[in-house]
């Protein structure tokens, strides 16, 4: 991806893969405490089902569903559009 970033706007990053990857692992990582910080109980142990010896495979999820809408979704949908309209940002400067 660096490659093509370069050739497309033909610029050069510093330290690219330090930057993106702060940015890559720093967001979510706001994101997460920011969800702590308003409510602690909202992470916690969440079983998605039982195994056949009656043991469960439980995972720590998040439990209360407006968190999830706002924290997994939306961040979806916001990563998602800012992604599409790169695309079509570089699309249109590579057609045009």
């Amino acid at each position: 991806m660096y490659l093509a970033l370069v050739k497309v706007f033909n610029s050069y990053i510093s330290h690219y893969m330090v930057k993106f990857s702060l940015i890559g692992w720093g967001v979510p990582m706001i994101v997460v405490i920011i969800v702590i910080a308003v409510d602690k109980d909202n992470y916690g142990l969440v079983s998605y089902g039982k195994f056949s010896d009656g043991t469960s495979d439980g995972f720590c999820w998040l439990k209360n569903d407006i968190a999830f809408y706002v924290s997994v979704v939306a961040y979806f949908c916001l990563i998602f559009v800012f992604n599409s309209s790169c695309s079509w940002w570089c699309w249109s400067s590579c057609a045009g």
